[in-house]
């Protein structure tokens, strides 16, 4: 961001989701969510993460398999980002000079953008 002259009060960053559980900073990433110039859609291991904090039985199974960071963050705090997890959209739409671009995690279902 730094290298493209990224400036937060006039422009934006748009996600494509895995904001955790791809790397070491997971923590760092998620923290992006507070950010007004910063938007996201919802990505597989966002997914996996809010069942995992729903559902306890699946606490342990996700940190094993993805969540191992997760394991030192303390309860409120998963609490917290859980609250604003579940507030992410799947997909988002783009308007701009006369089209539209639809941005999503991966190829959605079943969708025809064409």
């Amino acid at each position: 961001m730094r290298r493209e002259g990224f400036d937060k009060e006039r422009d934006r960053l748009f996600s494509v989701g895995d904001l955790l559980d791809r790397g070491p900073n997971s923590e760092e990433c998620m923290a992006l969510l507070d950010e007004p110039w910063f938007f996201t859609v919802l990505g597989n291991h966002e997914y996996m993460m809010i069942n995992a904090l729903k559902n306890s039985d699946e606490f342990d199974k996700w940190c094993v398999e993805f969540g191992r960071w997760a394991r030192w963050v303390e309860a409120s705090r998963l609490d917290e980002w859980l609250s604003k997890l579940v507030d992410i959209p799947i997909s988002l739409t783009l308007n701009s000079g006369g089209y539209s671009v639809g941005i999503c995690h991966a190829e959605p279902d079943g969708q025809n953008w064409t």
